[in-house]
């Protein structure tokens, strides 16, 4: 292992985890509040450009595949074995309190309001009592994928359900297995997802544990090349302005490809989207290792204080902001404010995004923080 990277700065990645939630909370408005811009070319950015909050999941998976397998490879290195019961009990203890208190408030919400005055078909709340068996044992992206969105508020625990997955799973692999092993499970794991999403290119197949797996195993496979592989630190640490300016640019180049690649022909799309994710989430581990490790970034994403602040409470903003939608639409029903739909548009996401942040902030102080002074007491790094 290259000793020189043992302890590395990951401030910068709070701010990432910020827009990754903002990417997310923008496509969610986009969705729920039903505004159409009348320029056509303004509605063609709004849409295609903003409409792709999934990203944002994607990068969390790639950023959680990568944090998780960093700590794992250090704890292991250090002990010479794995402490899985201690793993564990810290993501219970940083996952469970605010993932029950959503399903909680999502099947009470569901059990006695009905939101059907706001008029709008996205806030369902239908949801059944046999549906919290997905919920209770953390897959919820299956009852997107067998019932479709019943509950808005539930909707976005989906991605948990597969980091919970990921966190039971993983660490087993870990614990029998070196390193270089775990770097070529990884490439398995990535080119079984590529072939699974090759032969399922349906819109709830994207919700499923193998189509985003890959995510998670880039993550993880950055993580080995960064404490094994010389070259790649060598590489990184050192890595041209130019190259970095092609890589941030692609990115923003394959945003849009994502949002109308399918207006190409299917033959393009079913070509094209197996690899998409992988293209994805490759940028996105360079994201996660350039603000890192690069001597010459153009900025450090840690520089934003604020966003970087909010980055630290991102799991709450997630978790959190669909319970605000109803509330945001609610406060902006006035005549007032529909006389002028754009005003009223704009209101809304604002609103919803003020509410979340205070609401997760609340949260963190006085929720989730008590539950996370007790993770020291499994901690191995």
């Amino acid at each position: 292992m290259t000793k020189s990277f043992e302890k590395p700065n990951f401030l910068n990645l709070d701010a990432l985890r910020f827009f990754a939630f903002l990417a997310v909370f923008l496509s969610h408005c986009i969705s729920y509040y039903s505004y159409s811009f009348p320029n056509k070319y303004i509605e063609l950015l709004h849409k295609h450009f903003f409409i792709n909050g999934n990203l944002g999941v994607n990068f969390f998976f790639v950023l959680s595949g990568f944090l998780i397998s960093w700590l794992l490879f250090i704890e292991k290195e250090k002990t010479g074995k794995l402490d899985i019961k201690a793993f564990y009990m810290r993501r219970i203890l940083r996952i469970w309190p605010v993932y029950f208190i959503v399903v909680l408030i999502g099947f009470s919400a569901a059990a006695f309001f009905n939101f059907s005055s706001f008029s709008q078909p996205f806030f369902h709340l239908t949801s059944s009592i046999d549906q919290l068996f997905y919920y209770i044992f953390f897959i919820g992206n299956f009852d997107l994928i067998v019932n479709g969105p019943t509950n808005f508020i539930l909707s976005v625990l989906w991605s948990v359900s597969i980091e919970e997955q990921f966190y039971l799973i993983w660490p087993i692999f870990f614990y029998f297995l070196p390193p270089k092993k775990l770097r070529n499970l990884c490439l398995f794991l990535i080119l079984t997802s590529f072939i699974y999403r090759y032969f399922n290119s349906d819109i709830k197949s994207y919700l499923s544990s193998f189509s985003v797996m890959s995510d998670l195993a880039i993550g993880g496979f950055t993580a080995y090349l960064c404490l094994y592989n010389q070259k790649f630190i060598s590489w990184i640490s050192n890595i041209s302005k130019n190259q970095i300016f092609f890589a941030y640019s692609t990115l923003i180049l394959f945003i849009p490809l994502h949002g109308f690649s399918h207006v190409f022909g299917n033959l393009f799309f079913s070509l094209y989207y197996p690899f998409e994710a992988i293209i994805f989430s490759f940028l996105f581990a360079f994201i996660i290792v350039e603000q890192n490790f690069s001597k010459n970034s153009y900025y450090k994403f840690g520089n934003l204080s604020l966003f970087s602040k909010f980055g630290k409470i991102s799991y709450g903003l997630y978790s959190y902001h669909m319970l605000m939608f109803p509330i945001a639409y609610y406060c902006t029903k006035s005549p007032v404010f529909t006389e002028n739909q754009f005003i009223q548009y704009l209101l809304r996401i604002l609103i919803s995004l003020l509410f979340t942040i205070i609401l997760s902030k609340l949260s963190y102080l006085y929720f989730e923080s008590y539950f996370l002074k007790f993770k020291t007491r499994f901690s191995k790094n």
